[in-house]
């Protein structure tokens, strides 16, 4: 049964960084900077659990409206998607790997896979239930690769401006730090809302996550942009 619950925690990470990395065509990322990537996504994963402790989110009451949405875009996406961007910042953005516009959307997604995969091997193994870890594998973990596609395609036009020194390259790395915040929110709320019309918005929001991203993906591959 561990056997199988592991090979379940690991398995879309697997599966989803393969996918991000086979579309990659142009020019493949060092290895070394996507391992250092993934590692960068556990450490994340490592300090968002510490300051959750410390603040006592697990205790936090869902008894209202204001409540859920405060927990879900502050206590969950600030925190996580905060440091996804901030290791994904530190350990790639000015790496003069990063000279494709794809590149920000590999390098962003094997920090969410890092995460991810950690958050995923916790949870499952806390449950040890089978359901949990089918669930987290056809919508957690992808939605957290997803709103990093988000996050990496706003950081390579970020990176594009920034060769010209242009202020827009602070106006794109707001949008890769805000727009997977907002994303993941939404995602949370959807769910903690606890009633049909959060589940029915939570099923479509994922579809179209789902389709959307896998387009965005392969859209930018294709455009092989230098920057």
């Amino acid at each position: 049964m561990q056997i199988i619950l592991l090979y379940l925690s690991i398995l879309p990470s697997l599966l989803l960084g393969f996918y991000i990395y086979h579309k990659d065509v142009v020019e493949k990322e060092p290895f070394s900077l996507l391992l250092r990537s993934f590692i960068g996504g556990i450490v994340s994963g490592i300090i968002v659990i510490i300051l959750s402790m410390w603040l006592h989110v697990s205790n936090y009451s869902l008894d209202s409206m204001s409540r859920i949405l405060f927990y879900s875009f502050v206590l969950v996406a600030l925190l996580e998607e905060g440091f996804k961007f901030l290791l994904t910042y530190l350990v790639c953005y000015k790496n003069k790997e990063f000279n494709y516009q794809y590149d920000g959307i590999v390098y962003a997604s094997f920090v969410s896979l890092g995460f991810a995969t950690y958050e995923n091997i916790l949870f499952i193994f806390s449950t040890s239930d089978l359901l949990t870890a089918l669930y987290r594998g056809v919508f957690t973990v992808p939605s957290h690769v997803f709103f990093a596609i988000f996050m990496g395609y706003y950081l390579g036009l970020a990176k594009h401006y920034r060769r010209y020194h242009s202020k827009k390259e602070y106006l794109y790395l707001s949008y890769a730090f805000f727009v997977p915040i907002v994303l993941h929110g939404f995602f949370d709320f959807c769910i903690f809302s606890g009633n049909t019309s959060g589940v029915l918005f939570f099923l479509i929001f994922v579809f179209l996550l789902y389709i959307i991203s896998f387009r965005r993906v392969r859209e930018v591959s294709e455009e092989g942009k230098h920057i």
